[in-house]
């Protein structure tokens, strides 16, 4: 469990001094993901609640959609 967080915002890769840019950008997309997961999720559970069931599939797809994105193996 441990080798799998390791590295988690920059998808298990490993930079040197000269590609810090490169793991910038890394950086940022996980973490617009992550982000993007958790207002989904928090979406999903709302409008659950209140009965919204119109943008119920169309949030499910998106959850998959990211779910793919942030365990995609680099």
């Amino acid at each position: 469990m441990s080798k799998r967080l390791d590295n988690f915002f920059t998808s298990g890769w490993s930079f040197n001094n000269s590609e810090m840019e490169l793991k910038s950008r890394f950086q940022m997309m996980n973490i617009a993901i992550v982000l993007s997961f958790s207002a989904l999720s928090f979406g999903l559970v709302g409008n659950i609640i209140r009965g919204l069931h119109v943008l119920i599939p169309l949030e499910i797809v998106l959850l998959c959609v990211n779910v793919k994105e942030l365990f995609q193996e680099g």
